[in-house]
C-alpha cells in the first residue's frame, strides 16, 4: 500500500514539472513523493521510499533520513540515512528507494528495515555525517518529511516537529481498509445482482436514508408517503426535508401483526 503526500507529482506529473520549470528557485527542490512502509509480508519485502524533482535534477548534498517514533527529542531517532550524492533523478523527476524485491531502485535497502510506525521519513539537506545511527530528532535542513502509521496511535511530537499541521498518514486506513471494503462492496452487490460501481458503503442507515432523500430534491408541493412501520429517524428525516421547500408527508397505516413487540414510530415510543 502506499502513502501519497504529494498527490499532484504522482498523478500530474506533467503539470507538477511544469511548475516546477515555472517557478524558478523552487525547481530545485525535492519532494518525498511516496513511502510505502508494510507490505503485509514477514519481512516486509516490498517497502518503498519514493521521491520527486526536476527531471535528471542532482541529489548531491542531499540525505533520506528513518526516524523511529517517540514522545520526545531523545527518543524520537534516526536508525537509517541514505547519502544521495552522486545520484539524480530520473528523466521524469523520480528517484526510488527500496527493498531488492520492489526492482528498479537506485537505492536497495533490506527487507524489514522501514519500521511500521508510528515512525517518520524525512529528507534534508546535508550530510551522512550529520546522522549516524541514534542521531536526535533535527530540523536542521529538513526539506520535507511523511509521519505514518499502519494502525497505530497517533504520534502528536513527530508531527509537530517534522509535520506541524499535517495528519498522520495511516497506511491501515488507506490500505488494507480500503481494500476491505471494496471486496465488502464487491461481495454486497453480487448479493443483491448489481454492480459493484452502483453500491455505496456508509457509516449506517441513518446517512443512508439522509443521502437518499436529500438525493429526491424535494420540490413544493411534492407529496413523500413513508409507512406507519418506518424507523422514526427516517420520518424525521422525511418532516424535515420536506418542511424546508414545502412538500407535504403523508403516512400510509399499516397493521403491524408479527409476533413481538411492534416497531418504534417517529417520536421513538410504539407505533
Amino acid at each position: 500500500m502506499r502513502l501519497l503526500q504529494n498527490l499532484s507529482h504522482r498523478v500530474f506529473p506533467l503539470l507538477a514539472l511544469l511548475f516546477l520549470a515555472a517557478s524558478g528557485a523552487s525547481a530545485q527542490q525535492v519532494f518525498l513523493n511516496e513511502v510505502d512502509a508494510d507490505s503485509y509480508t514477514v519481512p516486509d519485502s516490498l517497502e518503498f521510499v519514493e521521491l520527486f524533482g526536476a527531471p535528471d535534477q542532482p541529489l548531491d548534498g542531499h540525505i533520506v533520513v528513518f526516524y523511529k517514533g517517540g514522545g520526545s527529542v531523545l527518543t524520537s531517532t534516526a536508525y537509517a540515512a541514505f547519502d544521495l550524492d552522486g545520484f539524480q533523478t530520473d528523466s521524469a523527476g523520480f528517484f526510488l528507494l527500496a527493498n531488492p524485491q520492489v526492482g528498479g531502485a537506485d537505492i536497495e535497502f533490506e527487507p524489514g528495515l522501514l519500521r511500521d510506525g508510528g515512525d517518520a521519513v524525512a529528507l534534508f539537506e546535508g550530510d551522512s555525517a550529520d546522522f549516524p545511527f541514534g542521531a536526535l530528532l533535527t530540523t536542521n535542513g529538513l526539506l520535507d518529511a511523511v509521519v505514518y502509521g499502519t494502525a497505530d496511535q497517533t504520534n502528536p511530537f513527530l508531527i509537530d516537529s517534522l509535520t506541524p499541521g499535517q495528519p498522520q498518514l495511516d497506511e491501515w486506513m488507506l490500505g488494507v481498509a480500503a481494500m476491505k471494503l471494496r471486496a465488502a462492496r464487491a461481495d454486497l452487490a453480487c448479493y443483491v445482482n448489481a454492480e459493484a460501481r452502483d453500491v455505496v458503503l456508509v457509516e449506517n442507515c441513518t446517512a443512508a436514508a439522509t443521502a437518499t432523500i436529500r438525493s429526491a430534491r424535494l420540490r413544493a408541493g411534492d407529496v413523500v408517503i413513508h409507512l406507519s412501520t418506518a424507523y422514526g429517524m427516517v420520518k424525521n428525516a422525511l418532516r424535515h426535508a420536506a418542511d424546508a421547500v414545502g412538500a407535504d408527508v403523508l403516512s400510509l397505516a399499516v397493521e403491524y401483526r408479527g409476533g413481538g413487540s411492534p416497531p418504534a414510530g417517529a417520536a421513538g415510543g410504539r407505533a
